[in-house]
């Protein structure tokens, strides 16, 4: 028998204590401090009702949170869905090997993200013809592919999982494009090696670490565009080690955001410290999905 809407709120009520709520209080005045280092007051409520719904999830589950979270999303995901099949029939978009069925949610959610909503644009924030691009955590190669289509002159992918980057650099491969440089490396500050887990029994396998500022001073790398995106909570380390960069060069910025609490507001303090000439943008792209912070600096 289905629960009414009352039972549902107690049902998720009962879950709430003061246990699990302390965390999220101490780090309020940081997030609230984030909020307002966005552009203008529609990213700021963009921000904070994305922020709830993370909470919301730390606090009591992804299942009981989905109760409570409006489908506001629906009719922009349902006219993406109907570009995507277009662009699908039309043969615009990669037909890119993948670790799961080619006709399965993920893989319909990861071609809708970036091919028809194309998450990682945002006004005059997008890859532009002739750019350098740098793609921390490349996965199986969508959103180069995505560059590509968009003129990019050279576009390195980084790829930490021994697994995805196999796919990744067979994709690369498969369709004969040398702009895409593909690299199984983990990024953070300093060089050296790391353990990664490369399957569900805890496998492990030693991949280079390299510090993305080093790697981009020795090789000349001057970037346009830098886009992050790590299911591992290592979004910080990835932007951390590629600070100098970022100061100098001052490349437009994609980064997702909610896959870790705290990158929701540790990451737009990092980059507006960094470079206080940035501006910062933020876009939920599906109900169930990326939230992206954008940053460029006006010309």
């Amino acid at each position: 028998m289905a629960l009414s809407s009352a039972e549902r709120v107690r049902q998720i009520v009962d879950c709430i204590t003061a246990e699990s709520i302390a965390p999220l209080v101490r780090q309020y005045d940081l997030a609230d401090n984030a909020k307002m280092l966005f552009k203008d007051q529609v990213c700021r409520d963009i921000f904070e009702r994305e922020l709830t719904n993370i909470m919301l999830v730390s606090i009591i589950g992804a299942e009981k949170a989905l109760m409570l979270a409006p489908n506001f999303m629906k009719e922009v995901w349902d006219t993406a869905l109907k570009t995507y099949e277009k662009q699908r029939k039309n043969k615009l978009i990669p037909k890119l090997k993948l670790l799961f069925p080619e006709n399965s949610p993920q893989a319909q959610a990861l071609n809708v993200s970036y091919f028809a909503l194309q998450q990682y644009s945002f006004k005059t924030i997008t890859v532009n013809e002739d750019d350098i691009v740098l793609d921390f955590g490349a996965g199986m190669g969508h959103f180069a592919f995505w560059a590509d289509s968009k003129k990019a002159k050279r576009i390195y992918s980084f790829e930490a999982n021994p697994s995805v980057y196999a796919v990744l650099e067979e994709n690369v491969k498969a369709f004969d494009k040398t702009n895409i440089i593909a690299l199984n490396t983990f990024l953070a500050h300093d060089s050296g090696k790391a353990e990664y887990a490369v399957n569900k029994t805890g496998e492990k396998v030693s991949v280079p670490v390299i510090a993305p500022d080093k790697w981009a001073k020795e090789l000349a790398v001057v970037p346009n565009y830098l886009k992050v995106s790590s299911d591992n909570g290592n979004t910080m380390l990835a932007l951390a080690g590629a600070q100098e960069l970022i100061k100098e060069h001052r490349p437009q910025i994609a980064v997702v955001i909610n896959r870790k609490l705290s990158d929701m507001w540790e990451v737009p303090l990092f980059i507006k410290k960094l470079v206080p000439a940035y501006s910062l943008f933020c876009r939920k792209n599906a109900p169930i999905g990326d939230f992206v912070l954008y940053a460029s600096v006006s010309k």
